[in-house]
């Protein structure tokens, strides 16, 4: 039996469109595993065999489901995981762009100091722009502050952060003041 990186491609592309159900996925995964275990499975090309035994068991563990019957791997999960093996058809990649620029970055220090906006609000700005950073999709503005903007975006993500269960903060307000004058922003 052969199997072609191709072929893993469209399968990985079956299971993030939902063209097949996650079963089918794993079950044929399961089956390329076990031809690959008993010498029947030929990889072509042979030099990319890691990355699609990579694939095989990933597909496979697709269906495991945790304590609450959830898929215990999102579907972006699945898409970051498979796009770091360069397995996604160019055209199925999720293109986006977001702009922080430094006075995006005073002002949500001012709405959380004067507290015009709650630190969840604040964390959920501050942290879609860091899962963009991560993707790549972060533009900075300008440029040359990009060190400044990251660091203060890390730090926001922090705003919701409580110390035990009781539910205090671990940053307050002076904390705050002081995070803003320490980036000079």
């Amino acid at each position: 039996m052969e199997i072609t990186l191709l072929e893993v491609i469209y399968i990985i592309d079956d299971l993030i469109y939902q063209k097949k159900t996650r079963e089918e996925i794993a079950q044929w995964a399961r089956n390329m595993l076990i031809a690959h275990n008993q010498g029947k499975l030929k990889f072509l090309p042979h030099k990319e065999k890691s990355r699609m035994l990579k694939a095989f068991v990933y597909l496979e563990n697709a269906i495991e489901r945790d304590k609450v019957n959830e898929y215990k791997y999102s579907s972006d999960r699945l898409l970051s995981f498979f796009r770091e093996l360069d397995l996604l058809l160019p055209h199925k990649e999720k293109k986006y762009t977001i702009t922080v620029t430094i006075d995006d970055i005073k002002n949500k220090f001012n709405d959380l100091i004067n507290e015009r906006k709650s630190r969840d609000e604040i964390y959920d700005w501050a942290n879609e722009r860091t899962v963009a950073g991560d993707d790549g999709a972060l533009q900075y503005e300008p440029p040359g502050e990009k060190d400044k903007i990251w660091e203060a975006l890390s730090y926001l993500v922090t705003t919701v952060v409580t110390t035990d269960l009781d539910g205090e903060y671990l940053y307050s307000k002076k904390d705050f003041l002081k995070e803003q004058s320490e980036l000079q922003i």
